[in-house]
């Protein structure tokens, strides 16, 4: 499956390892205890100088070896993956991490259940229902007939958020918690269940027996229940992609001034924006400690109060409908989830977070849009057949949030004036013809002043009115080759998947033919270039 899709991930399989291991450990514990009970080794083993918690500990970290060298038998495909591919191992090791510590927490549950009874079937069913329990309550075919605040609750308590969020590269300390007080949990009433056998039921231990195992249950639930107040992670991934940039620290630390970041979000958001939720919030927890003091951070629920509503609206931040299904029927909810930036008289709004791949990247530019007193400066070279900013309106809009932009003739007969006290970059945007001598000098003093430099440069021009390419020479080849930047002269040619394009009339008819020099391309790994 994994060279069928041409994916280099392991991501399929762990996001398939809940399942497994909901059937597969619990026929592994089935006996532990279960059979020692009915062959009436367990009071065997007992009657030695062992106590309870020996025996579980015991069986616990043989149950679990076991399951981790299972795991390990998959390793030559991940190795065989990271010397085939460019895959990331940081997020592979967090996998195995995550995977480890679900099998731990299986394990804990089929000690419980074969702790239970002496028949190991008996023992296996109960272990499968609890782990499948703990896997199904945070499915989506669950949550979405939920109550939102009761849906939050329940997918703090299951597997498949907190396992699925190490998956993905990062070991929250709120995912280690929950596995590994889970699995004290079971293992604790394992013991609890074993050591009741000698106890009387009328006696004081029994009862306090019974009164610690019900505080360590409310302990666990609650624990989890709000553990989204607890903060500290580890990033595995390679590129740090959950880890604030050096850029953002530096951005953020610099900052003279107070920048408030006002959060509306509204109580009753559906249960599958909740990881998003999530995220939001550890990323302005990130933002706000690096800062140093100076991100002040507001939380605003318009459902509370309609002053907060209509604040929240003159802010720019848009309610939005969500299908939720309640009492086997859909209905439209509305609800709030954006944020907003203020500066002095400066605002910036996102009205709905869709996503946040990219919000690091639009809060911060952003901040620092607005506390710029002096935006660096940025000018496109035109002439020659140079583009001008228009031509490219995405482009030179998002440029425009953070440089002052101008345009420069190079066709002038005086020398152009990049003064660099007063220009950062410059853009050389797609010239057809050679540029004059004086451009070509104006622009090296200007890098070798130290300004920056932005080529979109063609080598061949294309009429798709007739199968010929002419060459383009812009002057600048023997510039860039002095600076080590070379340019490929080969085109991309696709003879089987190209588009279709009109070659004029041939009497009434429209001649329609293969054009392989544009070839159909599809957008490739998710990444914030190709959104």
């Amino acid at each position: 499956t994994i060279y069928a899709a041409g994916i280099a991930t392991l991501r399929p399989f762990f996001d398939l390892l809940p399942w497994l291991f909901a059937i597969f450990i619990p026929a592994l514990t089935m006996r532990s205890l279960a059979e020692e009970r009915r062959s009436g080794t367990l009071e065997w083993l007992l009657s030695h100088p062992l106590r309870e918690t020996e025996v579980i500990i015991g069986k616990f970290l043989g149950n679990w070896l076991l399951v981790l060298a299972a795991l390990a038998g998959t390793l030559p495909t991940a190795f065989g993956l990271l010397k085939v591919s460019e895959a990331d191992g940081g997020i592979m090791m967090a996998e195995y991490i995550g995977g480890g510590l679900l099998a731990a927490q299986g394990v804990a549950i089929g000690l419980w259940a074969s702790s239970l009874t002496r028949n190991q079937i008996t023992a296996f069913m109960l272990a499968v229902s609890a782990s499948f329990a703990l896997v199904i309550i945070g499915t989506p075919v669950v949550l979405i007939g939920l109550p939102p605040s009761l849906g939050v609750g329940v997918s703090n308590l299951s597997v498949l958020g907190h396992f699925e969020n190490v998956a993905r590269g990062v070991v929250d300390l709120r995912d280690v918690l929950y596995f590994v007080s889970t699995a004290a949990l079971f293992l604790f009433m394992a013991v609890g269940i074993m050591s009741r056998e000698r106890l009387s039921a009328g006696r004081s231990a029994h009862r306090r027996l019974r009164t610690g195992t019900a505080a360590l249950v409310a302990t666990v639930v609650v624990l989890n229940l709000l553990s989204g107040n607890i903060r500290g992670r580890l990033d595995l991934t390679q590129e740090s992609l959950y880890t604030l940039s050096d850029g953002t620290r530096e951005i953020l630390g610099e900052l003279d001034d107070i920048v408030t970041l006002k959060l509306v979000i509204s109580d009753e958001l559906p249960t599958e924006l909740q990881p998003t939720l999530r995220d939001v919030a550890d990323l302005v927890a990130d933002l706000r400690g690096a800062a140093n003091g100076n991100l002040v951070v507001e939380n605003l629920n318009p459902n509370e109060d309609e002053e907060v509503a209509r604040e929240a609206r003159n802010l720019g931040v848009t309610q939005n409908e969500f299908n939720v299904l309640r009492d086997d029927e859909f209905e439209v909810r509305r609800g709030w989830f954006g944020l907003a930036l203020l500066y002095a008289d400066q605002r910036e709004v996102i009205p709905f977070i869709n996503r946040t791949d990219d919000l690091e990247f639009r809060l911060v530019s952003a901040i620092s849009t607005m506390t710029t007193v002096e935006r660096p400066g940025l000018a496109f070279l035109t002439g020659f057949g140079s583009q001008e900013p228009e031509t490219f309106p995405s482009f030179a809009r998002a440029l425009s949030d953070r440089y002052d932009i101008r345009t420069i003739d190079l066709t002038v007969d005086t020398v152009p004036d990049l003064n660099r006290d007063t220009l950062d970059i410059v853009v050389v945007a797609g010239p057809q013809q050679p540029l004059g001598t004086p451009g070509v000098d104006a622009i090296g003093s200007f890098v070798d002043a130290g300004g920056s430099a932005l080529f979109l440069i063609d080598k061949h021009q294309v009429s798709p009115e007739s199968p010929m390419m002419y060459p383009v020479f812009t002057g600048l080849e023997g510039f860039l080759e002095a600076r080590g930047v070379g340019t490929d002269a080969g085109v991309v040619l696709d003879y089987g998947s190209n588009s279709r394009i009109s070659m004029g009339q041939q009497g009434s008819f429209n001649v329609v033919r293969p054009y392989p020099l544009w070839p159909i391309a599809v957008r490739g790994d998710p990444h914030p270039t190709t959104r």
